[in-house]
């Protein structure tokens, strides 16, 4: 039997990438899951549930909460208990977690669960569950990080083979493709982590991300699981007219350009400091529906706010002169600068030349300066 292993240039690969944790993106980033994994692990470790206490469906949106902070996932929703039931999606997300059956049985058992009428949960979706309650343990696998590895076929045949005899699996016909699939997944990202002395399976996951996306920026857009999954149910909708549907998918798919090339020259909002990208809004300076399609994904019609400061700035309550000075319109209420604590006296910092000709178009034309 021929046993997984990385071919040297993939080897050589993930060494040189290993270097993208000493990003302060990446450091960012594993912060918030670092944090929010804490919060997933007490709640899925919690006794009670591990004893047969069912969650809540507020605490089952909790958790799903804190599990899109590691992951982007549109299915981590309360669809999950709603179409299969609170009481059974509890019972296999027990089982999944603290079941004593061997593990292959419980992701297999997993694996029943609908995402929706006419689909059931992935491999993703399952490892999502599982890094969830044990980062150091259970591989966060995605389509994108699998992708960038450019793992061969024989190489997966290698992985499949070492878990059919890591989990003791005599006869591989007897489980369906995706739960082989995950197993085998598993010995590769298993491998990543000690090839490369790692604690955890959120580091291997970035690592590949950036790499993925650095390998898509001069190709198309990025698409994320949520856009993607909406593109489908976009095409799906047969109510949706032929035009009208291809209107809502350039504009989709444009504001994930748009975002994508904003976040490389812009990497928190400026008024307040805020990095964590979920809490920005990809706001452009020159209005979209004033804007040339050009100037509508041009990043540097582009600033990332805090959905208040956006909000503000939108409506041309807020503005910036040439030389970074917050500007705050006299219509603005007294009321509104205390409450939502607008510093009065600011300088956000220099901006790009290309940003200046947008922001002195919001002055003229935006920023309510009487």
């Amino acid at each position: 039997m021929v046993e997984f292993q990385f071919t040297s240039n993939q080897i050589e690969n993930l060494k040189s990438w290993k270097t993208n944790l000493d990003t302060e993106k990446v450091k960012k980033w594993l912060e918030d899951e670092g944090s929010a994994e804490i919060q997933t692990s007490i709640i899925l470790n919690n006794e009670k549930f591990k004893n047969g206490k069912n969650f809540s469906s507020e605490e089952l949106d909790g958790l799903f909460r804190e599990m899109r902070r590691f992951v982007t996932n549109r299915y981590l929703s309360n669809l999950l208990y709603k179409v299969n039931g609170h009481k059974e999606f509890n019972a296999k997300l027990r089982s999944l977690i603290h079941g004593k059956e061997p593990l292959v049985d419980r992701v297999d058992n997993f694996f029943n669960l609908k995402l929706n009428q006419n689909k059931h949960v992935g491999p993703a979706t399952l490892s999502h569950f599982l890094v969830a309650s044990d980062a150091s343990k259970y591989p966060l696998v995605t389509r994108q990080t699998k992708k960038i590895l450019e793992i061969s076929s024989e190489q997966n045949q290698a992985a499949l083979s070492d878990a059919l005899e890591r989990f003791k699996i005599r006869n591989k016909d007897t489980y369906p493709p995706k739960t082989l699939e995950f197993l085998g997944d598993w010995i590769i990202f298993e491998s990543i982590k000690n090839l490369l002395n790692l604690d955890n399976y959120f580091q291997i996951n970035n690592l590949l991300y950036v790499e993925y996306e650095q390998k898509n920026e001069s190709s198309e857009p990025k698409i994320d699981n949520e856009t993607e999954n909406a593109v489908k149910e976009i095409y799906g909708d047969e109510s949706i007219p032929n035009t009208v549907k291809e209107q809502l998918l350039k504009a989709r798919i444009g504001q994930v350009k748009f975002r994508r090339d904003l976040e490389k020259i812009e990497t928190k909002c400026r008024v307040t400091g805020i990095t964590i990208s979920e809490h920005l809004m990809a706001s452009h300076i020159k209005p979209w529906n004033r804007s040339t399609p050009q100037e509508r994904l041009d990043r540097y019609n582009g600033l990332l706010f805090s959905p208040h400061i956006h909000h503000l700035f939108d409506m041309g309550y807020l503005g910036f002169n040439q030389d970074g000075d917050l500007l705050i319109s006299p219509k603005l209420s007294p009321s509104i600068i205390e409450s939502w604590k607008i510093p009065i006296h600011m300088n956000v910092g220099n901006f790009k030349p290309k940003q200046l000709q947008y922001l002195q178009f919001h002055k003229d034309n935006i920023f309510r300066s009487e």
